[in-house]
């Protein structure tokens, strides 16, 4: 292949398969329960890491962690409220 036909020629493949790779857009509801959702299992996550820590430095750490996902699952679930 030539310059101009790798560069203009396998554009339009390049972007079909970025397309393709590309998620559908969301609605802002759909795009916050997606957010509550991940948010969820980042907060189980911590729980988890937070009942088998033995050190005091981590177990401080994690549960700072948990007030924060805590705190950002509730302002989530309040935003989802007024998409609503």
């Amino acid at each position: 292949m030539g310059f101009f036909s790798s560069l203009f020629g396998g554009g339009a493949q390049s972007a079909a398969t970025a397309a393709a790779a590309a998620p559908l857009a969301l609605s802002p509801a759909e795009e916050v329960k997606r957010q509550i959702e991940t948010t969820e299992g980042e907060l189980h996550e911590a729980h988890d890491q937070l009942e088998h820590a033995t050190d005091p430095g981590i177990k401080s750490s994690l549960e700072a962690l948990v007030s924060r996902k805590t705190q950002a699952l509730t302002d989530l679930q309040e935003k989802l409220q007024h998409l609503q």
